[in-house]
């Protein structure tokens, strides 16, 4: 590319929107377009990237939509909202429909459906507490 340094090195933190956190894990390498003159030009870099998110597979992204970052710590505004906060939601939601069952002590709550709601809360909470053992053993990148 036109004396355009590579955006991103090997072993980089980045952010994509969509996808979460993830880590490159090659050079980038330069992409050439087809230019309207007949010519060629630039079109950006491939960068290689291993998600966090383990139920992603590693893919090839075009480096415009990524974000350096070096930590969570360096963007926690984004590492709340995409890793913590979808665990407290679900855990509130959950909860909030164990209150919901419980409301009414006439008829008592059917206790099947109660069960299903508390085994749902409880699934969440786990969720949260292997967040927060995670987080206390320093995994979090």
């Amino acid at each position: 590319m036109k004396n355009e340094q590579r955006p991103f090195d090997e072993g980089d933190r980045v952010e994509h929107r969509l996808f979460g956190f993830g880590t490159v894990t090659g050079e980038p390498s330069a992409l050439v377009a087809g230019s309207r003159e007949g010519g060629v030009r630039d079109s950006g870099w491939r960068v290689s990237v291993l998600w966090d998110d383990e139920s992603r597979s590693p893919s090839e992204v075009i480096h415009h939509v990524l974000r350096k970052v070096s930590s969570p710590d360096s963007r926690p505004t984004s590492f709340y909202d995409r890793q913590w906060q979808p665990l407290r939601q679900n855990w509130l939601a959950a909860r909030t429909e164990v209150q919901r069952i419980c409301a009414e002590f006439r008829p008592p709550p059917e206790p099947a459906a109660l069960e299903r709601a508390q085994a749902v809360e409880q699934e969440a909470f786990e969720a949260m507490q292997a967040f927060w053992t995670a987080e206390s053993n320093g995994e979090h990148p």
